[in-house]
Order: structure tokens, then C-alpha cells, then sequence
């Protein structure tokens, strides 16, 4: 069985998000638990290093949260709550 590393280049390409992204993107907040065992952290700070290159550090934000593991309950307290709103806020306003 072949995994999608091992599929088609321009399959990957087309499944791959990074694909999409150009210099006009919107800006992005991306939030990772650092204790994720089902997608590793590595790919959300490779994904932001790749969205800065594209439109600007100023433009992206990666927080870790620390303690949380893959959709745990950290994302939901009202601070990161508050952190989300204050990004849309700066962004939307």
C-alpha cells in the first residue's frame, strides 16, 4: 500500500494547502498543542515559517499551547478564547 508520500507529486500538491497560499493571502493564527501525539507539532511551525516567507511575519501567528495534546480542552479556555477574538479583531476591524 502506498502512503501519499509515496502517491503522485501533483496529488500531493493539490491536497497540500500550502499550494493555495500567495502574497494576498488574509492574515493567519495557527494554534498547536504542544503535546499533540496525532499531528505533530513540527508541521504547524514549518507551515508558519512557509506562510511568513509568503505574506510577512507580521501576518502569522503560531502559538503552542503548552499541556494541550490534539483538540484538547486548553483551546477552549477563556483566555485562548479572548486570543482568538483579539486576532480577529485586529485583522477585521
Amino acid at each position: 500500500m502506498l502512503t501519499w508520500r509515496q502517491g503522485s507529486p501533483e496529488r500531493v500538491r493539490a491536497v497540500n494547502p500550502e499550494t493555495y497560499v500567495t502574497p494576498a493571502a488574509p492574515p493567519f493564527l495557527l494554534e498547536h498543542g504542544a503535546l499533540d501525539a496525532v499531528v505533530p507539532v513540527g508541521i504547524s511551525i514549518g507551515r508558519a515559517a512557509r506562510l511568513e516567507q509568503a505574506i510577512g511575519r507580521d501576518r502569522v501567528e503560531l502559538v503552542l499551547l503548552e499541556g494541550a495534546g490534539h483538540a484538547g480542552p486548553e483551546f477552549e479556555t477563556p483566555q485562548n478564547v479572548q486570543l482568538v477574538l483579539d486576532f480577529l479583531d485586529r485583522w477585521l476591524k
